[in-house]
């Protein structure tokens, strides 16, 4: 278990980063057209493939870490929202897009 302090110097930091890196793809793929490959990605975000790779695992780890540790909170938010015309599983998902959406603005 993390404590707040290891929660905010750990996870949020990569999980940051792994949203800058995917602004970085998204711009990538508009410009030349296609999903772009690691190498590509890696080229665009001004670093070599192998730290660049970590980047992103590390990235990918938070997100997750930083998903599954609200996913009872947003669960029970969710919950109390049935019965309006969507499933329990999409509510959760629309949940879980906003707070994703408003730590993107923080």
């Amino acid at each position: 278990m993390m404590t707040s302090t290891e929660y905010s110097v750990l996870v949020i930091p990569n999980a940051q980063d792994l949203l800058k890196l995917e602004k970085v793809r998204s711009n990538l793929k508009e410009e030349i057209g296609h999903e772009p490959t690691m190498v590509e990605w890696a080229c665009a975000a001004g670093m070599e493939q192998n730290p660049f790779e970590t980047r992103i695992r590390n990235g990918r780890f938070c997100k997750d870490k930083m998903v599954n540790s609200n996913l009872r909170l947003v669960v029970s938010i969710a919950k109390n929202y049935q019965g309006r015309g969507m499933t329990l599983q999409d509510l959760i998902q629309v949940s879980l897009f906003n707070a994703c959406a408003m730590f993107m603005m923080w």
